[in-house]
């Protein structure tokens, strides 16, 4: 049987950067509200989207004053254009607080729904906004947001809110009103109504904090008195550079503390809002800046050098006088990159007594190289750590990127071309993308077997079922498992909840990537990290919510639950066969089975339907995917089923071609046909025997395939469900496109038509399946 998926589609319209922002604001227990926003900004920009705003030519960026008049000249075209629209949702808000027409704001925020009761956390940039309306009600209105919050949570909200009413976040507004307007006059683009809006919401902001802070200083120190020391301090390195670092202490601390120490190339201009809630548990928070960044001395790459810093950081902390010696370290994504870097042998300090590191970047294990494959986001993430800056306006700026991954994909742009062809020759990128196989440059940084073999230190790892950097967390995880001794098998500790990268650091409010979560795993992750810090730095009791070496949530069933590790959760396997009928079947065909897959990998596709094939739950509707895949399902389950690993497949495959890459989603079809997304595995053929030993495919020879890296999601699947996988090529302008020539991938190209041909073979001796670890 042979299936042809050679056709065209053509291309939606992208969503605007600003509900791309409130999606991505996930760590805000003020998330219920932002969802419902969100819904209507959606609806509103399909229609506003193409809106734009041009800068006046002259605009001297530099003059204050310039900028000032500027936005008022672009509220005024707000409202304009708000009126001439009929626009009714009231999202003018900022730009009424601009032109100080506070009573419109008012009833803008009336027509917002009510700040929910039980909250966790307060999003300082929406409460700054309500209180602008309000002139003269700072104090009373704030105190009642603070009420809406869990009782217990309240000193933590407010030691937070104490880092956000500043002056200093004042600045940091100023200076990201700054950089929208540069990126916009250096590559000449208009602006749309969510970045004027936004621009408006920092103005206005910033406009009162630098005349209302010390009156909410004043109502936040009467609601918790403590007070808080930051210092800014300057770190030698071995070499002579020196580190930039935000040290956040309890003022009237009289005894030494233990420090716990976060590595960053990011510099936020908001570390005390977290700074603060670890200062007041009782640790010193040390926040230190990459070499190359903010004010750091030293050349910036990031990975390179973070191992022997590390030493150095702790070297000069553990010795401070407010120091009792005892150090750990925590973090996220980079950071918990870095902390990896510093449990290496060579670098591993005595003063490191405890190791917290989240949603940890694998270098060349899930970026910059993912399923070992490269893709455009490497170089976004490379510009927003270039320089000393914070880039975030580029760096969020959708429109643009989405531009350029759309260009390299129709005209065929080679990959490795892809800085030159944003207009953002890139050093960094240019690196990674040298180096296609995981060889001697990514080992030589990432830590070796000796390095795991030498560690007993305890250990917190936390990670997510929709964490971007689930796999390179577990990656450390099992490699430190692999190698480790006992007492790094004791010692070693791992959460694991259906968060997303952002819920699995800090907050896990109710939407995790676009998905409402069980009531049961809303937790508050931090709270996880500094009792588990208690116990190991201070003495304090073992934290209650451990349940063994492995602490997860069952998702589907409501409950936290522990095992050893996952090969002991499971306890059986369900395997699929492939047929030529598109069925999975939960016995080997009796005859061989074959099937032909035809893709020509240089046809355009939907670029949308590569985000309907992972978005939240829905209908299921075949026209979502893509048409160069193929679906193949199971019947309806007999009976409910748990999840107890990653689920996986393998395909036994002969190929046209020396090299191709293949994805395959997984699905849950329920009864009443929702589609609910169970996770993506990705193969590059060459990599079948690994990233560190690339063969090519020899042609027209059986070989097999293992899908091996979906993410890890512990779910219930109900009874009269139906599993369905989904087959293809990898043909999205998210990835770099391998057109199966065999040589360096990043460098091929072709307009002509390029056909793969896949044909899968089921038998006994190719016994082609999925597989489903399942627990009681």
């Amino acid at each position: 049987m042979v299936i042809d998926r050679s056709e065209q589609a053509v291309y939606p319209q992208e969503l605007s950067a600003s509900a791309f922002l409130l999606y991505l604001d996930t760590n805000l227990a003020y998330m219920r509200i932002l969802t419902l926003i969100c819904g209507c900004l959606l609806l509103a920009t399909a229609t506003y989207a193409q809106s734009s705003f041009r800068l006046s030519p002259n605009l001297n960026i530099r003059d204050t004053a310039a900028i000032r008049e500027e936005l008022n000249r672009l509220a005024d075209s707000i409202f304009a254009f708000c009126q001439a629209k009929n626009y009714l949702i009231s999202l003018p808000l900022s730009a009424s607080l601009v032109k100080h027409r506070y009573a419109e704001a008012q009833q803008s925020l009336k027509k917002f729904p009510q700040w929910p009761k039980g909250v966790r956390s307060l999003s300082a940039l929406n409460l700054l906004q309500e209180l602008a309306a309000w002139p003269g009600k700072e104090k009373e209105i704030l105190e009642e947001r603070i009420k809406t919050v869990q009782k217990d949570f309240r000193p933590d909200v407010i030691s937070s809110l104490k880092g956000s009413c500043q002056p200093e976040y004042a600045s940091l507004l100023r200076h990201n009103i700054f950089l929208c307007l540069e990126m916009a006059q250096q590559y000449k683009q208009d602006l749309n109504f969510s970045n004027v809006t936004e621009l408006l919401q920092y103005q206005a902001i910033q406009d009162f904090l630098d005349k209302n802070h010390p009156v909410l200083q004043e109502t936040l120190h009467q609601l918790e008195p403590t007070q808080f020391k930051k210092i800014v301090a300057r770190i030698p390195m071995r070499d002579g550079v020196h580190l930039n670092a935000f040290i956040f202490q309890d003022a009237d601390a009289m005894e030494r503390q233990p420090a716990i120490i976060s590595l960053s190339p990011y510099p936020y201009g908001r570390e005390a809002e977290r700074g603060n809630i670890w200062a007041l548990h009782g640790y010193n928070y040390v926040y230190v800046d990459n070499r190359g960044r903010r004010t750091s001395e030293g050349e910036n790459f990031p990975y390179e050098k973070d191992a022997q810093d590390y030493y150095d950081i702790i070297e000069w902390v553990s010795q401070q006088r407010w120091c009792n010696g005892k150090v750990g370290t925590t973090g996220g994504s980079y950071l918990g990159f870095a902390q990896w870097q510093s449990i290496r042998k060579e670098y591993r300090h005595p003063a490191l007594k405890a190791v917290n590191p989240a949603v940890a970047v694998g270098f060349g294990v899930d970026f910059p190289r993912n399923a070992n494959m490269f893709t455009p986001y490497m170089l976004r993430w490379a510009e927003f750590v270039s320089g000393t800056e914070n880039n975030g306006p580029k760096f969020m700026d959708e429109n643009f990127w989405y531009a350029k991954e759309m260009e390299m994909y129709r005209h065929h742009v080679p990959f490795a071309q892809f800085d030159s062809l944003a207009g953002l020759p890139n050093p960094f990128f240019r690196k990674w993308v040298s180096h296609p196989d995981y060889d001697d440059y990514w080992q030589g940084i990432m830590p070796n077997e000796e390095d795991y073999a030498t560690l007993d230190l305890p250990i917190l790892t936390i990670t997510g079922y929709y964490d971007d950097d689930q796999n390179g967390a577990m990656f450390y995880y099992n490699n430190h498992h692999r190698y480790g001794g006992a007492a790094a098998q004791q010692n070693h500790q791992l959460l694991i909840g259906p968060f997303d990268h952002a819920g699995s650091q800090w907050m896990a409010n109710p939407m995790q990537s676009a998905r409402t979560i069980e009531k049961e795993a809303q937790i508050a992750p931090y709270r996880y990290m500094i009792s588990w810090f208690n116990w190991i730095l201070k003495g304090a009791a073992k934290p209650s919510w451990m349940k063994n070496k492995i602490t997860y949530f069952a998702t589907g069933t409501g409950q936290w639950k522990g095992t050893t590790s996952f090969a002991d959760l499971t306890k059986d396997s369900l395997r699929f066969y492939l047929t030529n009928t598109k069925k999975l079947l939960a016995q080997i065909p009796d005859t061989q089975q074959i099937l032909t897959y035809r893709h020509d990998i240089t046809s355009l596709l939907d670029s949308g339907k590569a985000y309907q094939s992972i978005l939240a739950d829905r209908k299921d509707q075949r026209s979502s995917y893509f048409p160069h895949t193929i679906l193949f399902e199971t019947e309806p389950l007999a009976r409910d089923i748990q999840l107890a690993d990653r689920i996986s497949a393998e395909l036994y495959i002969r190929l046209n071609v020396p090299d191709a890459d293949f994805s395959i989603n997984f699905y849950e079809i329920t009864k009443d046909n929702m589609r609910v997304y169970l996770g993506t595995s990705a193969i590059r053929c060459r990599y079948r025997f690994g990233g560190d030993q690339p063969k090519l495919m020899p042609l027209n020879s059986i070989e097999k395939l293992a899908f091996n890296n979906a993410y890890i999601y512990l779910k219930k699947i109900r009874k009269g469900s139906r599993v369905r996988m989904e087959f293809g090529s990898s043909n999205s302008p998210s990835i770099e496109k391998n057109y199966g020539f065999g040589g360096i991938v990043a460098q091929e190209s072709t307009r002509s038509p390029r056909f793969i041909e896949a044909t899968i073979i089921t038998d006994k001796d190719h016994p082609s399946s999925i597989k489903l670890p399942i627990t009681d």
